[in-house]
């Protein structure tokens, strides 16, 4: 275990932030599974710390050798929408986890849903208006 594995499983956001201005490997993997920092901020919904290793060049797509697990399939498990959106803008394979993890790419077409549902009124209201709004859910499974 890197200490940058331990700041980011426990939610240490100051911790994570200053070992990662240290340089450390944001790539280390845990021993027993092979997951990443970015697999655990992935699944604790945390978007700073996701964010902070994507800046830092963590993989968006490393896989965990056991079971082929990603930081997406961390964070589509967790329902962190913020975090999901956060992986897909930054080149997150939701194919693979399709090909891979059908159970969680079915979830994420539950979540997609809800998300849509939730986000038609604010759409509507803003066509009216005239404003600008995403309507295009292009990663959809």
């Amino acid at each position: 275990w890197s200490p940058l594995l331990v700041a980011v499983q426990r939610r240490l956001a100051p911790a994570a932030a200053a070992l990662l201005e240290l340089g450390a490997d944001v790539e280390a993997k845990e021993p027993c599974c092979g997951w990443t920092p970015l697999m655990y901020a992935a699944g604790s919904g945390r978007k700073d710390l996701v964010q902070q290793l994507l800046a830092k060049g963590a993989s968006v797509n490393a896989s965990a050798p056991r079971h082929n697990w990603s930081p997406l399939c961390s964070a589509i498990q967790s329902g962190s929408e913020d975090v999901v959106h956060a992986l897909l803008a930054a080149g997150a394979d939701l194919q693979a986890v399709k090909r891979q993890h059908p159970a969680i790419a079915d979830i994420y077409r539950q979540e997609m849903a809800q998300y849509q549902a939730r986000e038609a009124p604010a759409a509507q209201s803003a066509k009216a208006s005239g404003a600008l709004y995403r309507t295009d859910y292009s990663q959809s499974c």
